[in-house]
């Protein structure tokens, strides 16, 4: 039991998190994509924009087609899921005893840890997006490309985790930390 709400708490935090990372990228976004908005802001992040769902971000993306479909359609799903755990878990399960057998709480935790890993995969894929495009010194020395990659960030940037894991992937290997994928952990077959 104990565990489950130390799971549900961090699927909570995580959550949280994630709209933390999502408000201030939707802004950069949008100073860069929707006329009037950076002078609107002037490049800050007003008060409202913190107060927006995130289902209302992704309907303003797939109103504008600035959102590919399978990022729609996961970002949806995260959604659903989260609602579930925060909104609609007692509603819909009940509400268990403290004393309730361990596999009683299994589905709580199972949807807590899907709900947390989510939110924290979809946190990587944002960050590690406006770390690998938004550079001063790159943006400086490639503007068109620089637009380019913002404009199409909702669409491509769940396309970006594939460079990323490769990139994590190459590091942990060089670092010792891992073997190639290539190879078997052993060294044989080299």
């Amino acid at each position: 039991m104990n565990k489950a709400y130390e799971l549900v708490g961090r699927a909570v935090l995580d959550a949280q998190v994630l709209e933390l990372v999502l408000t201030p990228v939707f802004e950069f976004f949008k100073m860069h994509t929707v006329p009037g908005h950076l002078t609107k802001t002037g490049g800050y992040i007003l008060e409202g924009a913190w107060k927006q769902p995130l289902a209302n971000l992704v309907k303003e993306l797939e109103k504008e087609n600035a959102i590919d479909p399978a990022l729609r359609d996961r970002l949806r799903a995260y959604i659903e899921n989260r609602h579930t755990l925060i909104h609609r878990w007692a509603l819909t399960n009940g509400v268990l005893a403290d004393a309730a057998p361990p596999d009683d709480w299994e589905p709580l935790m199972r949807l807590a840890r899907e709900v947390s890993a989510e939110a924290r995969s979809l946190c990587g894929s944002f960050t590690g997006y406006m770390v690998a495009w938004t550079q001063p010194e790159w943006a400086t020395a490639n503007p068109d490309e620089y637009k380019q990659r913002v404009v199409e960030m909702f669409h491509k940037v769940h396309l970006h985790d594939e460079v990323r894991i490769k990139r994590m992937t190459a590091y942990a290997v060089r670092e010792g930390f891992a073997h190639d994928p290539g190879t078997p952990p052993d060294g044989s077959g080299v």
